[in-house]
């Protein structure tokens, strides 16, 4: 008889199998924040205000246009990185034609793959009235030279807000006051006298 050994098969290698990675799904995303340093202005005072521009997305962002017209602003950022940001500031002089709610938005802009992504941002500042109007008036039309004149100056709050510290001066009869405060539409009445001299003679 035969001896027949049947030598064990070979173990082959394990194999494993790696597929393609996912591709990277890009999410350009921009946001805008727009701040005022108040909340309340007058005309003719200095607003000042700040605009963050930020990358929210998962991608550098190159080109990014940032405009505000009120403000004149017309910016390109060359290239904003992931969470990154960029700050602008300016100045605005407040006019009479903004008086009530002043509105003011900022929009930024970019273009990824064809696709405009844009954001903005608005804020709001009151344009408040403070006007005053002054009437004087005089006891009598004519006078002799030493004749005591009494003056009646009335100081009106036309505007719409009230005000405070209110200076009132007239060289002429010496008068130099406060009114603490004067609240809208209220009248404040102060009287100066004056002797007249030979100076006013005309």
């Amino acid at each position: 008889c035969v001896d027949v050994h049947r030598k064990p098969l070979p173990v082959a290698d394990s194999v494993t199998a790696r597929g393609t990675s996912d591709p990277v799904v890009v999410n350009p995303s921009l946001s805008v924040e727009k701040t005022a340093d108040k909340k309340e202005a007058t005309v003719g005072e200095k607003v000042k205000y700040t605009i963050v521009v930020k990358n929210t997305g998962n991608v550098a962002l190159k080109n990014v246009k940032v405009k505000d017209d009120m403000l004149n602003l017309d910016a390109d950022i060359k290239e904003l990185g992931v969470n990154k940001s960029e700050t602008f500031t300016k100045e605005y002089t407040v006019k009479s034609d903004d008086i009530g709610e002043l509105k003011n938005t900022a929009i930024a802009s970019v273009e990824v793959n064809g696709k405009t992504i844009t954001a903005d941002d608005s804020v709001i500042v009151q344009v408040v009235d403070s006007s005053l109007s002054v009437e004087k008036t005089v006891d009598k039309e004519e006078a002799l030279v030493g004749d005591t004149v009494t003056y009646t100056i009335v100081v009106t709050n036309t505007g719409d807000k009230a005000l405070t510290n209110i200076q009132v001066t007239d060289e002429k009869i010496g008068l130099e006051t406060v009114i603490k405060q004067l609240a809208v539409n209220a009248s404040e009445t102060v009287t100066g006298i004056y002797v007249v001299t030979e100076d006013d003679i005309g």
